[in-house]
């Protein structure tokens, strides 16, 4: 058997305030209220828009190495972790679907579809590339609100984003 190796990586960007632009430059800022500094700089969309930017050409410049350098076709599985919430507001809508970006070499993206979840993701990942015998579990969706994180709720859950 060829020597395997599963790097796994977990990206967590900071939330609010957003601290770099899209180079991933702190903008510049004075010392204000409560030493946050003046942070009105940083208005909410557009520096989580300037953030975004910045990681999003980092991912694909590590995706685009993995894909130059490897011997083997690599498998990629690139999840987001959910979507936006806040404390008054707790959409499932809008909290639970997420990025779901696959590269399967050898037709293995064949066997995707529009509402899989991270759990078949990465069941479908080990019975097609590596033997198991794990099948597909429902596709169920689950979230708790902040004054209840014990109480999990269903909810019917969109489609994920998937490519």
């Amino acid at each position: 058997m060829p020597n395997l190796t599963y790097p796994f990586a977990l990206l967590l960007p900071p939330p609010p305030p957003y601290l770099f632009d899209a180079e991933g430059q702190m903008p510049p800022y004075s010392i204000g209220r409560s030493g946050l500094g003046d942070l009105t700089r940083w208005e909410p969309i557009e520096g989580y828009v300037a953030q975004l930017q910045f990681i999003n050409e980092r991912i694909l410049a590590v995706l685009d190495t993995i894909l130059q350098e490897s011997e083997t076709p690599p498998i990629i599985v690139l999840q987001g972790d959910h979507g936006p919430q806040t404390r008054q507001q707790l959409d499932p809508e809008i909290r639970l679907p997420i990025l779901n970006a696959y590269y399967l070499p050898g037709g293995g993206d064949a066997y995707l579809y529009p509402t899989i979840s991270p759990v078949n993701s990465f069941r479908l990942v080990l019975d097609l590339y590596f033997g198991t015998a794990w099948g597909l579990i429902d596709d169920d969706y689950h979230f708790a609100d902040y004054d209840a994180p014990l109480e999990l709720q269903s909810a019917n859950c969109p489609p994920s984003s998937r490519s």
